[in-house]
Formats: structure tokens, C-alpha cells, sequence
């Protein structure tokens, strides 16, 4: 028996985002019954059962494989359905992280490419139930740069009676390089996850779960995962509600520029012709794993920024078995699936990255006397706006959200900036435009106007539900670290800390954070169960309704304290008048003209 499948486990994870430093957790597994075996096609599993703190026993099926190890000829590749094994196989313990380099500690490689396995976790067997169970994917965060899927777990979903499923995708430059053609066209890492939906699809009956109740989630990287789900074709059928944690698509970190660029210096570090894609491909298919992910801080200028050098890539539309093929912006204009999506944000969100430097006055300054060279790649737009174009834009920034001061002196603005830049302005944009009615786009920033007529927004009004996050218990992230003694917001992921185990709450929550804790649980399995969210009895999150320029969402500060409001977030106007965007091409029904993204936002800040 591996040693992962008896006595405690401690999972430590001591990287940025302070949601994966506080899911780690102390389990307890018991061997005295004979151990859960289920059979699925491929052959027998056998898992384990894990009592928790609070003496729940459930089952846990871990390291399950749902695809071939993406090694060898398979790297770069679309993921290939696992082999067939004979005798049992051991699910007792997780296996390692997708390969990845992390910026800490100390600028560590870890993990494996063979990594594409997924854990799943289930309430006791019941021979007498006939109902099945509603099942959760969840897809981790990390920028798609790095993490994995070993820290979520829920004791209380799982007694909720849901089944939950995480699982590991590649990461970086093996899950995410481009040659922006066929040769690799790119979103290997969420084809990963495709492979997941289906595997689910495929086997979840055998766990006793329901295939047709499938809610996707996701944090950060993870919950931009899910809204890419919803926009490709290749995830259609799969899941039925989805759910976005501090992240979409339109986050401007979520889609990767100029990634043939990035392509052809990541080779040219290794050594290999970049001329021609598939001899290039085939020199980075002879080099090891660790060699490749090692080059990744060539592609981050600024500390770790930007943080997702690679990531989602729009892939030729003549792409065998594409994900993606429009910008997102557009994309989400014609969802392929059209479900129920609950989106969450927190006060605090821009403390990733900013809890790392912003207790460093020495760095603070460093980015004041540099902030044209650096602003760029913190806040994403070293490839999209023109180089004669950088300073004007850094310095319009700089001038909106400082007003003068020093920035060393303005932490709170620094965090303000990092939130309506990397998470806000993105989800307030694809929240109210999911939402909205028929709308007619107003084409003023096109460069021309020809066919203006067919600008169009979306056709149809789906339910999507928004809340803020702003509770800041014992077990909160924003206290632990900041690396100050000042408190700029609840940081990105903190909610996740009352919806998934971890060590923080089951050390120092008190009655107030378990009671938070319950209304959590209850946002996701009222929206799970009913497609209608409620944080208690009688307290629902009312869907978002296209009026004015906010957005309609439940304003969490204490599980006693909990406001509806309509709230302007994101100082959207700013970022649509900088005009930091590059211009995409698109088809007639959006002007027919290169465009650039204020046209597309002018469709979603316009009145209804």
C-alpha cells in the first residue's frame, strides 16, 4: 500500500495565491473495512475510505487516470483516452502535480507529466438508494501556470450528498504553447478538462452519479476555465450549471498574446530551429519536461508578471477538434451552453499578486521610478497596446488611480488597480452581457462603420448570479498574508476557505465562520439542486437584470450581514476609454471590420 493511503496526510502548497496555501488538511484514513471497488470499462478501481475531523466516513477514489500520460510523442497533443489495465487499481492515494514552475518557493520545478488524473469523492455507499447523486467538477486555479488538484475537498458537500470531482490538466508552456497552426494549435490544458466532462459522462454512473446533473466550478484560472466551457463547442452536453470563482475568460490574464512568439523563443532557448512548426515541435518533444518549464521566467519581466505567460490561445478555426477559435469577447456572444452561472468575486481580489510586495516600500518605490517599464507587464498589456502608445497609456493609469501620491504611500490604491484590471472589469462586463436582452451595439470606435446594422448583442436572457464576498473571519487570508498588519480587502479565493476543508478553519474558526461556513454550503447546493442560489432561507441572489451600468449582486460581510445591491464595479469607463486592446478581426455580424474591443463593450455598458 503506498504511503499516501494510511495514517495522516499533510498537502502543503506554498506558492502565490493564498486560497492553495490554506487548503491543506490533516486526514484521517481508516483500513478496517474491505475497501470500495468499482469496475468501469477500463478495469477495477479500488479506493479508500477517509474519516474527517468531525467523524463523517466517505469514500475517496484518488489518482484515477482519465487520459494517457501526455509523454513522449503525446506532448503537445490532444489527450488520448487511458489504457486498459488488468487486476485492481490502486486509487488510494493522489498522484503528483501537472509539471510546473513555481515562482516559490525558490524557484522550484515540481510535479510530472504524468499528471492527468483526476480524485473523486463520494458519501458512504447506500445499497438501498435509488436516487443519483448531483455531481461537482472543480478545476483548480493557478494563472494555468501552476497548482493542482490534491487540496479540494468538502466534507460538508460531500454530506450534502453530492459527489466531488478535482483533477489535474497541464500547465504552462506543456499545457498551453501554440504554433498557432496545426501542427499545435494550442489549449492542451483544457482539453484536458474536456476529457474530464467526458470521462464523467462515460463513469459517474458506476459512482452512483447522475450525468445529467454535472455542475462545473472553477477558481481564478479555474473558474475562467468554466466560462471558456461555456463558449466551446467541444464542451457542449457535458455539464448542466456552471460556476466562476474569481475569474472568466475576459480577465485579461486569461488569454495568451502573441503566443507563436512566445513559441519560437521558448525554442530558440532550447536550441531548436524555429523556421519550420514541426521540426520545432519535434526538437521540444526531445527535450525534457524540466527543461522546457524552466525557461518560463524568460517570459516574466516584472517579479512573476505577467503571471500567465501561457494560457488560452485563439486556435485557427481549420484546427482539428478546436476549443477555441474566436476572441472571447466574442465568443460569448454565441454560448454554446447556455446554463445557469453563479460568479463570485471578493473585496480584495487585487492582493493577488499585490500580498507579496505591497508590505515592500523599497519595491513599492522601485515600481514608482520604473512605472513605465514595468506597469506593462503587471497589468497585462505589454502585448496589446502599440509601443508608441505604452507610456501614454501607463501614465493615464498612474495618474487615474494615484492622482500624484506616491505609490509607496498608496497601497490601497495599488490593490484597487490590480482588482478592477485583472478580475472585475472582466467579470462585470460577461456577467451583464450574459444577462442582457437584445441589444443593439453602438459602433462609434470602430474604425469603420460599414454593415453597423448586424451588430448585435446576445439573444437570450439565462439566469447568472453574482456575489461579493467581504466577510473576513478567523480564518481569513487577508490577515494571514498580507505581509502587513493593514487590511486592504478579503483576498482573491477567500471564499473558497468556507466551502472547502482546509487547516486555517479547522484550527482557529470560531462560531461566527462556522456559521458563514453553513450559508456558504448553502449558496452551492440551493444553486445545484434548483438553479436558484439562496444564502439562507429566504435570503436568494437575485439575478442579474440589465439596468444602468451595475451589477445586481449579494454583498456578503457577515453571515448576519448580507446586502442586495446594484453596484458599478471595475471603473469599466477607464479601461474602454485607454483603448488598451488589440485590434481582431471578426465576421458581419460585428461590423465587418478589424475592431477593436471598445465596440464590444460598448455593447455592454449601453442601456437596455
Amino acid at each position: 500500500m503506498h504511503p499516501y493511503s494510511m495514517g495522516c496526510v499533510y498537502v502543503s502548497c506554498i506558492c502565490g495565491l493564498v486560497l492553495f496555501q490554506l487548503l491543506n488538511v490533516i486526514i484521517y484514513v481508516e483500513a478496517e473495512s474491505p475497501p470500495p471497488i468499482v469496475e468501469l470499462r477500463y478495469g477495477k478501481l479500488q479506493g479508500d475510505f477517509i474519516v474527517a475531523k468531525d467523524g463523517t466516513k466517505y469514500e475517496a477514489f484518488m489518482g484515477v487516470p482519465y487520459a494517457k500520460p501526455p509523454i513522449g510523442e503525446l506532448r503537445f497533443e490532444r489527450p488520448q483516452p487511458p489504457t486498459n489495465w488488468t487486476g485492481i487499481y490502486n486509487a488510494t492515494f493522489p498522484r503528483d502535480y501537472c509539471l510546473q514552475f513555481s515562482h516559490t518557493p525558490a524557484y522550484a520545478i515540481r510535479g510530472s507529466e504524468d499528471c492527468l488524473y483526476l480524485n473523486l469523492y463520494r458519501p458512504m455507499t447506500n445499497t438501498n438508494q435509488t436516487k443519483l447523486l448531483d455531481v461537482i467538477v472543480f478545476i483548480h486555479g493557478g494563472a494555468f501556470m501552476f497548482y493542482g488538484s490534491r487540496n479540494y475537498k468538502s466534507v460538508e458537500l460531500i454530506k450534502k450528498n453530492f459527489i466531488l470531482i478535482a483533477f489535474n490538466y497541464r500547465l504552462g508552456p506543456l499545457g498551453f504553447l501554440s504554433t498557432v497552426d496545426e501542427v499545435v494549435p494550442g489549449n492542451m490544458g483544457l482539453k484536458d478538462q474536456v476529457a474530464v466532462l467526458k470521462w464523467v459522462q462515460e463513469n459517474i454512473g458506476h459512482f452512483g452519479g447522475n450525468p445529467n446533473s454535472v455542475t462545473i466550478g472553477g477558481m481564478s484560472a479555474g473558474g475562467a476555465s468554466v466560462h471558456y466551457h461555456m463558449m466551446s463547442p467541444l464542451s457542449k452536453g457535458l455539464f448542466s450549471k456552471a460556476i466562476s470563482h474569481s475569474g472568466v475568460a475576459t480577465n485579461p490574464w486569461a488569454l495568451a498574446e502573441a503566443p507563436r512568439q512566445k513559441t519560437e523563443r521558448l525554442a530558440a532557448a532550447l536550441n531548436c530551429p524555429t523556421a519550420n512548426t514541426t521540426t520545432l515541435i519535434a526538437c521540444l518533444k526531445s527535450k525534457s519536461g524540466e527543461d522546457i518549464v524552466s525557461k518560463v521566467p524568460l517570459f516574466q519581466d516584472f517579479l512573476y508578471a505577467p503571471f500567465s505567460p501561457f494560457g488560452p490561445v485563439i486556435e485557427p478555426e481549420y484546427a482539428e477538434n478546436a476549443f477555441l477559435t474566436q476572441f472571447p469577447w466574442l465568443a460569448q456572444h454565441n454560448l454554446t451552453s447556455r446554463v445557469p452561472w453563479l460568479v463570485s468575486l471578493t473585496t480584495g481580489e487585487g492582493l493577488y499578486p499585490a500580498a507579496e510586495f505591497i508590505g515592500n516600500e523599497d519595491f513599492l518605490k522601485k515600481l514608482d521610478s520604473n512605472w513605465n517599464a514595468m506597469a506593462p507587464h503587471l497589468f497585462e498589456y505589454n502585448y496589446t497596446v502599440e509601443e508608441s502608445r505604452k507610456n501614454e497609456v501607463s501614465e493615464k493609469i498612474k495618474r487615474l488611480y494615484f492622482q500624484g501620491k506616491p505609490i509607496h504611500e498608496s497601497p490601497k490604491q495599488l490593490v484597487e488597480l490590480l482588482s478592477h484590471r485583472h478580475f472585475e472589469t472582466g467579470i462585470v462586463f460577461s456577467t451583464r452581457w450574459f444577462a442582457g436582452p437584445l441589444v443593439r451595439v453602438s459602433c462609434e470606435n470602430c474604425q469603420e462603420r460599414n454593415n453597423s446594422s448586424n451588430c448585435i448583442g446576445p439573444t437570450s436572457k439565462p439566469q447568472v448570479y453574482v456575489y461579493k464576498f467581504g466577510y473576513s473571519g478567523n480564518c481569513s487570508g487577508s490577515q494571514v498574508f498580507n505581509f502587513t498588519d493593514k487590511s486592504y480587502g478579503v483576498n482573491h479565493g477567500d471564499d473558497l476557505l468556507y466551502i472547502f476543508d482546509n487547516r486555517l478553519f479547522d484550527n482557529s474558526a470560531n462560531d461566527k465562520d462556522k456559521e458563514m461556513k453553513e450559508r456558504m454550503i448553502n449558496i452551492y447546493e440551493s444553486f445545484i439542486r434548483k438553479g436558484n442560489p439562496e444564502f439562507a432561507s429566504g435570503i436568494p441572489l437575485a439575478p442579474i437584470e440589465r439596468k444602468g451600468d451595475g451589477v445586481t449582486m449579494l454583498h456578503i460581510s457577515a453571515p448576519d450581514n448580507v446586502t442586495q445591491v446594484v453596484e458599478d464595479i471595475g471603473n469599466e469607463y477607464h479601461w474602454v476609454a485607454i483603448s488598451l486592446f488589440e485590434k481582431v478581426e471578426i465576421g458581419p455580424q460585428y461590423c465587418n471590420t478589424p475592431l477593436s474591443q471598445n465596440c464590444i463593450l460598448d455593447a455592454a455598458v449601453e442601456g437596455a
